[in-house]
């Protein structure tokens, strides 16, 4: 099956990895190096979660809660590779230039926080994790610039919202 015939499987296929990732971030219901409950999932994901919390849908809410709103976002925003526009859009090019800033800045007036409450590894282990996902990105974001494709621009945009999915703004304070 070549991936020309089918890029509307191929982004529900990257947009269902991001949820999955989005559910890793929060899977072991404490903060830590290895589920680094992601700000971007977690902030949201609360406030959807109060809606579900205590009912019978208690597990359908946590997912509709916390991989839902992401998986949902990463598909609407594949919208143009479903239309065979390969080139990256200049707003994933802002999202990139805004994470390349801010999560530098959220490690540096959290870092001693992060310190405190995961101890000085978990809190180096998620800044290698965020600064290799961000060289992976930036390394991504290259290639499909300088050659255009459906699979690279389909990689670079999956892995930009793995990262903010995953550990873009881990959680460095005390336990949730």
């Amino acid at each position: 099956m070549p991936v020309r015939n089918k890029p509307s499987l191929f982004t529900v296929l990257v947009a269902m990895g991001v949820g999955i990732g989005a559910y890793a971030s929060v899977s072991q219901g404490v903060p830590g190096p290895n589920s680094p409950y992601s700000l971007a999932i977690v902030i949201p994901g609360m406030m959807i979660w109060s809606l579900f919390e205590g009912s019978t849908w208690e597990l359908i809410g946590f997912v509709l809660s916390f991989c839902a709103p992401i998986a949902l976002l990463t598909f609407v925003w594949l919208r143009p590779l479903r239309h065979d526009d390969v080139i990256v859009p200049l707003r994933s090019w802002f999202v990139l230039f805004a994470l390349l800033v801010f999560v530098p800045l959220y490690f540096a007036t959290s870092w001693q926080t992060g310190v405190l409450h995961q101890g000085l590894g978990g809190t180096l282990a998620l800044a290698a994790e965020a600064t290799t996902f961000l060289l992976a990105i930036c390394i991504l974001g290259h290639r499909a610039h300088r050659r255009p494709s459906f699979l690279l621009s389909l990689a670079f945009q999956g892995v930009l919202f793995l990262f903010i999915a995953l550990c873009a703004f881990p959680w460095l304070g005390e336990g949730i």
